[in-house]
């Protein structure tokens, strides 16, 4: 058997139904070796693997470099992201992804919109990536978000062929909006011929008791055409493109899926200042000040990681 390809949307680019995401094993979570994480995505590879999602905050792009002189093929698409507000911020992530990489990624997306007009939330930043494009050196550009409003929204914007959605079937990390209208804005998404792939379909690990459930859930939607994985080892890679070949998902398979994929959580700790830089980095409204102290709600995070960076003291950690 091999992995489903599509193509997303009208962009022409042609991606496995599975896309590794490279967040879990940067060093804003398992911060794997640089060997480590090269012989995981070379693993992928060999399997039919030939979509890679990363970003520039999650410091991957040197693993993924690796894998393709290990493991050379033509075929790899490579999409990227950037928080940058301007244009000369979006330049050097673009250029910082090409030197890091050795070429630049396929597709660069506006990473985490949160306004329904991109191009009014960060003009310069959409500037550059329409420049780009339109010199050929990126072949598609996008957003990805965790707001239902805004993927409703961008569904109607021609500049961009791209989303990358949150969504999955326990509702976990969605902001604006809730889950039903993240599915009608996906399902949209795909009317309007845009490429639609999915983050966080296991809630950040929080749903790994039902892996089989989840990702059906979020593989059999409206619209949907591939799903962002986070994987960190050859033998989670080889796990989770048998279930995406259609391997029936044996207890051992869930019980090496369970193991792998290990329960994380965000700890605060005690030095924490209280600035509050957490609260407006957290994607999903998880994070709040109580007592002086940043609080992590479980029931709202999905542990992206994405307030460790954010943090000046250094006080946030995800184990």
């Amino acid at each position: 058997m091999t992995l489903q390809r599509c193509i997303l949307g009208k962009s022409g680019i042609s991606v496995s139904e599975l896309a590794f995401g490279t967040l879990p094993m940067g060093p804003m979570q398992a911060n794997l070796t640089l060997e480590d994480g090269a012989k995981a995505i070379v693993r992928a590879l060999e399997l039919g693997v030939n979509f890679i999602d990363t970003a520039t905050m999650y410091r991957t792009y040197e693993p993924i470099r690796l894998a393709l002189t290990m493991h050379p093929t033509a075929d790899v698409v490579i999409n990227s992201k950037s928080a940058a507000a301007t244009y000369e911020d979006m330049e050097r992530d673009i250029e910082l992804a090409r030197t890091s990489l050795g070429r630049y990624p396929d597709i660069f997306m506006l990473h985490g919109a949160r306004a329904a007009q991109p191009i009014e939330e960060r003009p310069g930043a959409i500037e550059c990536l329409c420049e780009y494009k339109a010199k050929g050196r990126l072949r598609a550009i996008g957003i990805s978000t965790h707001y239902a409003h805004v993927a409703k929204a961008v569904a109607s914007l021609d500049y961009i062929d791209v989303v990358h959605p949150l969504i999955n079937r326990m509702g976990l990390g969605i902001m604006g909006g809730t889950r039903e209208e993240m599915v009608e804005a996906i399902a949209l998404l795909g009317k309007a011929g845009k490429g639609v792939y999915a983050m966080k379909a296991l809630g950040g690990g929080n749903g790994l008791d039902q892996f089989a459930e989840n990702i059906s859930y979020v593989r059999n939607l409206e619209g949907m055409q591939a799903i962002a994985v986070g994987m960190i080892s050859p033998q989670e890679v080889e796990t989770d493109v048998a279930f995406f070949e259609n391997v029936p998902l044996t207890a051992e398979m869930q019980a090496a899926i369970t193991d792998s994929k290990r329960h994380k959580r965000i700890v605060v700790q005690a030095w924490c200042e209280g600035c509050g830089a957490c609260v407006q980095t957290c994607p999903s409204g998880a994070i709040s000040l109580q007592d002086g102290k940043a609080h992590c709600d479980p029931s709202k995070c999905v542990l992206c990681g994405y307030c460790t960076p954010g943090c000046p003291a250094f006080a946030i950690r995800v184990v």
